[in-house]
C-alpha cells in the first residue's frame, strides 16, 4: 500500500507476488502518473 497524504491519495498493489525488478519499476512508473493525475488535497485547519 502506497499513501500519499499531500494527495489524499491511497495507492493499492493488489496481487500474491511481490514482482521482480522490472515490476517494481513498472509500479515507480505508475505512481508518479497517478499522483501527476491527481491535484494537490486542500490542507484544511
Amino acid at each position: 500500500m502506497i499513501i500519499v497524504p499531500s494527495r489524499d491519495l491511497v495507492i493499492v498493489r493488489m496481487g500474491h507476488m511481490r514482482g521482480d525488478t522490472i515490476g517494481v519499476k513498472l509500479l515507480d512508473k505508475a505512481v508518479h502518473g497517478i499522483a501527476d493525475a491527481v491535484r494537490v488535497a486542500p490542507t484544511t485547519r
